[in-house]
């Protein structure tokens, strides 16, 4: 959740985007509940700036989701950013990429 809230102090607009009809509430492995503002077949790369791929359990049920994977090669052919924390790469494994790019990682 942390990244959303910052972006979002930022004033940045931030769309929670899932496999499932809009208003579905996921709950994340520490209890935090989000509603999704759309469904995946709903968005079209030109509202997307930059893509946060989540952790935890999420990215092994959306990397399932053959729109999902569809986005994130759209967006990456187009050269906008997507991070990916935690179990988040496991998303870009599926979709194939980053097929030669640079990968950064980090560790605290």
């Amino acid at each position: 959740m942390y990244p959303k809230i910052r972006l979002e102090e930022e004033g940045h607009r931030v769309l929670i985007v899932g496999g499932h009809p809009k208003g579905m509430k996921y709950t994340g492995k520490y209890g935090y509940p989000v509603i999704s503002d759309m469904n995946v077949d709903e968005l079209t790369v030109d509202q997307v700036d930059a893509l946060i791929l989540p952790g935890g359990f999420a990215p092994d049920y959306m990397r399932r989701n053959s729109k999902m994977l569809d986005l994130i090669v759209q967006l990456n052919s187009l050269k906008k950013p997507i991070a990916a924390i935690c179990h988040g790469p496991w998303m870009l494994c599926s979709a194939r990429l980053p097929d030669g790019k640079p990968v950064v990682s980090g560790r605290q």
